[in-house]
């Protein structure tokens, strides 16, 4: 039903950008009964679209508390320094300034 709807919104953007432009040239009327197809997908896409329905969360896959969930990463990312669990790259030397100008030589 929803995508005849949307066929039809379509078709019906066609027909006006086509009866906007009835006594000109072919080329003006093929261009406004494009634009009167874009519209009426726009206008179709716009009513025929289902807000109830969501997605497959990630959370249902994952054990909580193990830290590989959005929840787990988002909650220690200050701890973690934005990186995921078990994944930290090696920290520096406390020393190593690598832009220094008496070591650049």
């Amino acid at each position: 039903m929803r995508k005849t709807i949307f066929v039809a919104l379509v078709l019906l953007g066609c027909a006006a950008g086509l009866l906007a432009s009835m006594k000109d040239d072919w080329a003006t009327r093929v261009v406004l009964s494009m634009i009167g197809a874009l519209v009426g997908a726009a206008v179709g896409g716009a009513l025929t679209h289902r807000s109830g329905t969501k997605g497959r969360s990630e959370l249902d896959d994952s054990i909580p508390g193990m830290g590989t969930s959005t929840a787990d990463i988002a909650a220690n990312y200050w701890r973690d320094r934005g990186q995921p669990p078990l994944m930290k790259p090696p920290l520096r030397p406390p020393d190593y300034h690598i832009h220094d100008p008496d070591r650049l030589a």
